[in-house]
């Protein structure tokens, strides 16, 4: 405590910032590198282990839009349609502005539309309507 108070303002600053800054880095260095591994995994096709880098990079950082696009990308390559468009659904609601993620909706929901009715010409009218509507809203 009496080294403390034996600094000057400018000196506790200092300090504190670089207390800060240290204790900052290692966590983005992590939330990086977490990163970096899903994207290796997904590119080895090792869908699983992607699947959990990116889950546990969005658990701990739930406003992290890529992680939860990334996650949406393997669990639509492992099959799991309706969990890859909650995944989009929430990184559109971080990030709406993201053409990406609106055109992987539309397709995430073709794809869930093919599987459950390939031959209903009425949801398939319908699905047609509301991809023509959302594909004129995601242009402009």
């Amino acid at each position: 405590m009496k080294f403390l108070s034996s600094l000057s303002n400018k000196q506790l600053c200092l300090l504190l910032f670089c207390t800060v800054t240290s204790l900052k880095v290692p966590l983005l260095t992590a939330t990086a590198d977490s990163f970096e591994q899903g994207v290796k995994f997904y590119d080895q096709e090792n869908y699983a282990a992607a699947e959990t880098s990116f889950y546990q990079l969005y658990q701990e950082q739930p406003n992290h839009s890529a992680a939860l696009y990334n996650l949406s990308n393997v669990l639509y390559r492992s099959g799991q349609y309706a969990k890859s468009l909650a995944a989009l659904l929430k990184a559109q609601q971080i990030d709406p502005r993201n053409r990406d993620i609106s055109k992987n909706i539309l397709h995430n929901l073709q794809q869930l539309q093919l599987q459950q009715h390939p031959n209903d010409l009425l949801q398939q009218s319908w699905q047609s309507t509301l991809y023509h509507n959302l594909s004129v809203l995601t242009t402009q």
